[in-house]
């Protein structure tokens, strides 16, 4: 059921119940994470710290978006004061900055991810290449959303002289959706050949395309904005740019965390489940990928010998054997044991 008072010249109710909607489950997403990573899992990792960062600047934009709603974001132009014109662009200013921010963020989290669970050294270095230019790339954006309009009043895009707002933000959605893809892409390239059933690793592939939802969100967005590019009521025409733009910042985070909610469901279903063993499976790879376990290891069986890191301890004759039993591979095939 659609909010009351929506009509053809005031989405602000719609607005509003969406941008609250979104802020409380991105707020539910990582609160489900962190109570998974610290009560049950009883491990915190610099990941988590980057996702309550993120959902901190989450909140931030949401709030400056409800204070645009609350002076007349949604409603004709021709029905705003100067006041609230002001208060409408200077929020939306603050709101543009602090969604750039959290965009980064939220990204960040999953290569930091990425990065502990990969015990290979070649794929390190393509996570800090992605993480150096998905930071480039922000503190880029950053800085030409802050001057994007002539001082001292960088914040009016309606009367000062500005940057073209249309080709700016197709250019900074169409990189952000670029770099979505490649976080769905490195799990895929990273675990395909780690000797694994294909049933587990498939979830893996399932959780990191979680993201597609927020690639969805913003070709939505890129949709409308470009039918946006000859509307001329500033504070009308932009409500469907501006719900796009509160889903894609939520599915970003969400999408992070959702990581973590195959194991998070399977720790309140099964509280049998020994918390030792818990964390030999999801501390260091929450995707169950671990061939066979001995004492506090994790065997990963690979088919380059190559791919094994320098800091890995190779099996001997006289160690645990090298054989996946669901493959039936030979002990011959090299393998990496991960200390958990």
């Amino acid at each position: 059921m659609a909010p009351a008072g929506i009509t053809a010249t005031n989405f602000s109710p719609l607005l509003e119940t969406i941008t609250l909607f979104t802020l409380a489950a991105a707020v539910v997403g990582v609160v489900g994470r962190q109570f998974t990573k610290a009560v049950v899992i009883k491990s915190v990792a610099p990941d988590d710290y980057l996702a309550v960062l993120a959902l901190l600047f989450v909140s931030g934009q949401s709030a400056a978006t409800v204070v645009q709603i609350a002076n007349g974001f949604g409603k004709p132009l021709i029905t705003q004061t100067p006041s609230t014109i002001d208060t409408i662009l200077k929020a939306g200013y603050a709101a543009n900055l602090l969604y750039v921010i959290s965009i980064c963020l939220s990204k960040l989290t999953v290569l930091v991810l990425l990065y502990v669970i990969t015990p290979v050294q070649r794929n390190m270095h393509i996570v800090q290449g992605v993480g150096a230019t998905i930071i480039a790339w922000t503190m880029s954006a950053f800085l030409v959303v802050a001057f994007q309009c002539h001082t001292p009043e960088t914040w009016q895009v309606v009367t000062n002289r500005c940057i073209d707002q249309f080709s700016w933000w197709l250019y900074f959605e169409s990189l952000n959706a670029a770099t979505d893809l490649a976080l769905i892409s490195l799990p895929v390239i990273f675990f395909w050949n780690v000797q694994a059933p294909w049933r587990k690793k498939l979830w893996v592939f399932f959780y990191f395309s979680l993201r597609l939802t927020a690639v969805a969100a913003i070709l939505a967005k890129l949709i409308y904005w470009t039918r946006l590019h000859s509307a001329s009521d500033y504070t009308l025409d932009q409500w469907p740019v501006e719900i796009c733009t509160q889903i894609i910042q939520c599915l970003s985070l969400l999408s992070s965390c959702c990581l973590y909610l195959r194991p998070f469901l399977e720790a309140l279903s099964s509280g049998f489940i020994h918390m030792d063993d818990m964390r030999r499976r999801i501390g260091i790879n929450p995707f169950l990928l671990q061939g066979k376990t001995a004492g506090t290891s994790m065997i990963l069986l690979v088919d380059d010998p190559a791919l094994v890191p320098k800091t890995s301890a190779r099996t001997g004759d006289s160690g645990t054997r090298g054989v996946d039993d669901t493959t039936g591979d030979s002990p011959e095939r090299e393998a990496m044991v991960v200390g958990v």
